[in-house]
């Protein structure tokens, strides 16, 4: 639930807000530790309020993507468009969170361009990035980005 990630108050509210209309693909921008990859895991926990029953982490329906190199390989982009098309195993949809997206170099990033364009309606992307300019300008039409910056001072004495 949104209620676990600490601060980003104003981000939550318009997360809330979009839930009810949740487009396909969403950026989580902002710098390495501020809680992208917490904040999605989260967003997924409210979105399917009830279903998950602990099973957050380790649910078939979410999918957890990271490179194991510095570059977002077209091989890792295949695996995802593949599982993309198959049905969600319990939820109404399927989650992916790609974490460093930003790392994706041109071929990759066309490739989820093409993903993005053609997924089912019951799929939603989450890409966590660090640098968002550093995403092809043409992404940034078909994504709705939601910058995450450094926790408040007076936030962080409460934690």
């Amino acid at each position: 639930m949104l209620d676990q990630v600490f601060g980003h108050n104003i981000l939550k509210k318009n997360l809330l807000e979009v839930s009810k209309n949740l487009p396909n693909v969403l950026i989580f921008a902002g710098p390495a530790g501020v809680g992208k990859k917490h904040t999605a895991y989260h967003l997924i926990d409210e979105l399917c309020v009830g279903t998950l029953q602990g099973r957050l982490f380790m649910h078939p329906d979410i999918q957890f993507f990271e490179p194991d190199t510095k570059i977002f390989k077209l091989e890792m982009v295949h695996a995802i468009q593949e599982k993309a098309q198959t049905t969600p195993f319990e939820l109404s949809r399927k989650f992916f969170i790609l974490r460093h997206a930003d790392r994706m170099n041109k071929e990759s990033a066309n490739a989820c361009l093409k993903l993005f364009e053609d997924c089912p309606s019951n799929v939603t992307f989450i890409l966590l990035v660090e640098n968002s300019n550093i995403l092809l300008k043409i992404c940034l039409v078909y994504l709705s980005l939601k910058s995450l910056d450094s926790i408040e001072s007076s936030d962080q004495s409460a934690f």
